[in-house]
């Protein structure tokens, strides 16, 4: 399972799927091209980035949701692999 396929995994999970409906469509579609354009970098790496995202703009209404959504779907991906 890779991270986009996390993330979408969330919006059936019995715990996050109350975070995941938090998200307004924009903000839905933030998190994926996050999780495209840092794809590549490892587990560590992608956490510093997730925790890096908002560091130098604007925040959305929700971004510790979407932060907490897009960590969890690294996490989930990362455990998959193993």
């Amino acid at each position: 399972m890779n991270r986009l396929d996390a993330f979408q995994f969330l919006a059936q999970d019995t715990w996050y799927r109350r975070l995941y409906e938090q998200l307004s469509a924009r903000d839905r579609v933030d998190c994926r091209e996050f999780i495209a354009a840092n794809d590549h970098l490892d587990a560590d790496n992608f956490e510093l980035a997730v925790n890096r995202w908002f560091i130098d703009k604007p925040k959305p209404k929700a971004w510790t949701v979407m932060a907490e959504l897009v960590s969890t779907a690294g996490s989930k991906a990362k455990r998959s692999q193993q």
